[in-house]
């Protein structure tokens, strides 16, 4: 449970037994981490994480990131061996270090229409380019002489994918005028995960993503970094 820790990981228990029961079993076995109760199986059912005949939770171990990505899913359990599996899990799936020379971690995100763009799906077809910029720098169309649209489509071509990712809230999206022939995505990150996946915030109660932009080329892996706080 050390190593687990010092990996910036927090690690919870869930099963449909009651409260009074986890109680005892701590006492007995003295874990290092809480036990939930999930007694009338909800949220193992959210996570597909119950037996055949549905009357209690399955052992399955989920790793999620601090951006609430699920990285791992490890439905065969082997117990002895569990706590080093993973410990080796969350440094190989949940330590990507945002800095040039490394492989961007994968994500799914969605935009405006609800349709979905996975990093991983560009991956030795374009090189990508992630946009974070606070909403306020895309309202009106143009400022001044300067479009963020037209710089942006000028970019995306048949060899880079634009994506531009922003935080919005319901006042400013309604301010937003967004181009009828734009030529990449705008994906909403409403749940600051991408922005905190990348480091565009600092903290999940920041109001607004720093400008920052990070290409990626065909292989996957980062090859620049610009930020502007």
């Amino acid at each position: 449970m050390t190593q687990i820790q010092e990996a910036n990981a927090t690690v919870y228990g869930i099963s449909g037994d009651d409260r009074q029961s986890h109680r005892e079993f701590q006492r007995e076995y003295r874990f290092g981490f809480p036990l939930l109760a999930d007694t009338d199986l909800e949220v193992s059912r959210l996570y597909s994480s119950v037996r055949e005949d549905g009357n209690m939770s399955s052992r399955t171990t989920f790793v999620i990131d601090k951006a609430g990505y699920i990285r791992s899913v490890n439905r065969q359990v082997n117990i002895p061996e569990h706590g080093s599996e993973v410990l080796n899990t969350i440094r190989e799936t949940t330590q990507s270090q945002i800095k040039v020379g490394q492989i961007a971690p994968n994500f799914v995100a969605y935009d405006e229409h609800q349709i979905s763009y996975q990093l991983n799906g560009f991956k030795n077809k374009k090189n990508v380019v992630l946009l974070f910029s606070p909403l306020e720098m895309m309202l009106g169309g143009t400022t001044q002489g300067y479009s963020p649209w037209s710089e942006m489509s000028q970019i995306n071509d048949s060899e880079t994918q634009v994506l531009v990712i922003l935080l919005p809230d319901d006042k400013s999206k309604q301010r937003l005028v967004v181009p009828n022939n734009l030529t990449f995505p705008l994906l909403v990150d409403s749940g600051r995960n991408l922005g905190l996946l990348f480091g565009a915030v600092d903290k999940k109660s920041r109001p607004l993503h720093n400008r920052l932009a990070i290409c990626i080329d065909k292989g996957g892996k980062i090859t620049q970094i610009e930020s502007e706080k």
